[in-house]
């Protein structure tokens, strides 16, 4: 019996298993961008774009695009020495990516504090299905940023 309930285990369809993700937190975000070889812009305000646009997994054949480029535009302030004085305003590339049938997110309009990739062809905003790269744009994650920016350890 016991190996009968194995054997429908192993044949149990991949949503079955939890996707699990580290929690991600602003101060480690922070952390991972002051330490790539990337370039990254640190920035707090609204982020507009097509929700209509997101990718949508496809439950019946258990699959999802792994990347779907997202035109967005960035309007608010970038961290610039020790706080969120320097006006951004920018078109970005809000890159969606899936796996399996888990995918990133987010709401158009959203206050978010943002690690932005600048790239030759200009700004990209990564969101996986674990998230890491936005957050809400609270006081508490307001006050992490600035505390990191100002040469706290920024690991959590």
């Amino acid at each position: 019996m016991r190996f009968i309930a194995f054997l429908i285990c192993l044949m149990a369809p991949l949503p079955a298993m939890a996707l699990s993700c580290a929690r991600p937190s602003v101060e480690r975000s922070y952390g991972q961008a002051a330490k790539a070889e990337e370039a990254y812009v640190v920035v707090k305000g609204r982020l507009t774009f097509d929700e209509s646009k997101l990718p949508k997994a496809n439950m019946q054949t258990q699959t999802a695009p792994k990347r779907t480029v997202i035109k967005a535009r960035f309007q608010g302030h970038a961290l610039s020495g020790a706080d969120f004085s320097t006006s951004f305003d920018a078109a970005l590339n809000y890159e969606v990516r899936c796996l399996v049938v888990w995918c990133g997110g987010g709401q158009s309009g959203e206050d978010i504090i943002a690690f932005v990739q600048k790239t030759p062809s200009g700004y990209t905003l990564e969101m996986g299905p674990c998230g890491g790269w936005a957050f809400p744009a609270t006081r508490k994650n307001t006050m992490a940023v600035l505390s990191c920016a100002r040469g706290s350890t920024c690991t959590r």
